[in-house]
């Protein structure tokens, strides 16, 4: 099979770049835009780690049904109920592709209400779940590494937030630079001058 009859085969699977994105609420509705956040998370996204997923579902808590509401999955060594997840993946199994599901309620409930209305708090606070999540996919068939699941998806989560905030925020750089060199220069003239405790 030629590289050309493989991404057709990969794309009929499900395979290519272009991910949908389903909302599938019960009786709730986001206090923000969830899904243009999430559509501008992803167009951030370099393509080559997107291959192989093909949907993602925006649900709440009580959108998930009874078995999966009671279902259990492990976490850093811990089994959590899937209705306190933030965020699952489901890897390509029996032919169906993979896909990722954001538990929408949850990760909003982790912003203070009065922080909601400002765009960069809600990108990153979405995008560190789904980055996340998409650190499993990249785990899983880009990148393997022999360590523990979740701190490799917490390594691809920020890498991938940083690179998606420093393009759509450019514009806090001028600011934010200045104000970081200072806390380093504090720190480390606090270290050199304050007594250490032993």
């Amino acid at each position: 099979m030629n590289r050309q009859e493989m991404s057709d085969n990969d794309q009929n699977q499900g395979g290519g770049c272009k991910i949908d994105i389903v909302e599938s609420y019960r009786d709730y509705t986001p206090p923000i835009p969830v899904r243009a956040i999430v559509e501008r998370l992803l167009a951030r996204m370099p393509d080559k780690y997107k291959w192989g997923l093909k949907t993602i579902v925006l649900t709440d808590a009580a959108s998930l049904s009874r078995s999966a509401g009671r279902g259990k999955l492990k976490s850093r060594n811990k089994r959590v109920h899937q209705r306190e997840c933030l965020g699952m993946y489901m890897q390509k199994w029996k032919g169906e592709p993979a896909w990722i599901r954001l538990v929408v309620d949850n990760v909003l409930a982790e912003i203070p209400w009065y922080a909601k209305r400002i765009p960069i708090v809600r990108d990153a606070a979405l995008g560190s779940v789904l980055y996340h999540e998409f650190g499993h996919h990249i785990h899983k068939t880009k990148k393997p590494e022999f360590k523990e699941k979740e701190d490799v998806a917490d390594k691809w989560s920020d890498k991938l937030l940083v690179a998606y905030l420093r393009k759509q925020y450019w514009y806090f750089r001028p600011i934010l630079m200045p104000i970081a060199y200072t806390f380093k220069l504090a720190r480390k003239l606090l270290a050199r001058f304050l007594p250490t405790k032993r």
